[in-house]
């Protein structure tokens, strides 16, 4: 007596593994828990460096003599503050409680809004930076001579510090552009787990 094919059939797909685990609520609450400390903890350094950075700027605007340096300091010190507030409306973490599908959109909804800030990031807010430094750079090399150094050899740190400013630059783009890509990678991950 041969065994009926739809009970071998039946017998093997039982059997196999599944190629994607069943997710469970706890676990994209857990997910989405981390996701927000995370967040809240890169806020935290966002502020506490914007501060810093602020009040470097500010002790320019009072140590260095020239129009170009003072200004290009105030303009940075705004451009500090502007990307600050676009922080505080795009990139808060909410805690999201309720039943599953208010969890699961909630998180997907934080996820989604932090891919769009980090995305737009290089596009939206770093060129906010650019008329400040350009300004501060243009008038050190033209406005502010250190004094008992040659002109070439302060010209020639001045030209290093530009240098080491574009590095900066794309290390900041860079950052912010695999940011985007990790937080996409998130996204479509969750995308799958619900569809699975």
């Amino acid at each position: 007596m041969t065994a009926d094919p739809a009970d071998t059939l039946q017998a093997l797909w039982q059997t196999q593994e599944q190629e994607i685990p069943p997710v469970t609520l706890d676990e994209i609450r857990a997910k989405a828990a981390a996701f927000e400390r995370k967040i809240r903890r890169r806020n935290l350094r966002e502020y506490i460096g914007t501060a810093v950075a602020a009040a470097i700027f500010a002790s320019y605007i009072w140590l260095f003599p020239g129009w170009m340096i003072k200004l290009g300091s105030a303009l940075t010190i705004l451009a500090l503050g502007w990307t600050m507030w676009r922080l505080q409306q795009r990139g808060n973490a909410r805690a999201a409680g309720g039943d599953a599908r208010t969890v699961v959109d909630a998180y997907r909804d934080a996820l989604v809004r932090q891919y769009r800030g980090a995305a737009a990031f290089c596009r939206r807010d770093l060129p906010l930076f650019l008329p400040g430094l350009i300004l501060i750079y243009v008038g050190r090399y033209r406005q502010d001579h250190a004094g008992g150094r040659p002109l070439d050899l302060d010209h020639t740190f001045i030209i290093l510090g530009g240098v080491i400013g574009l590095l900066m630059l794309a290390i900041v783009v860079l950052v912010s552009l695999l940011g985007a890509a990790r937080l996409q990678n998130q996204i479509n991950e969750l995308d799958r787990m619900l569809r699975g």
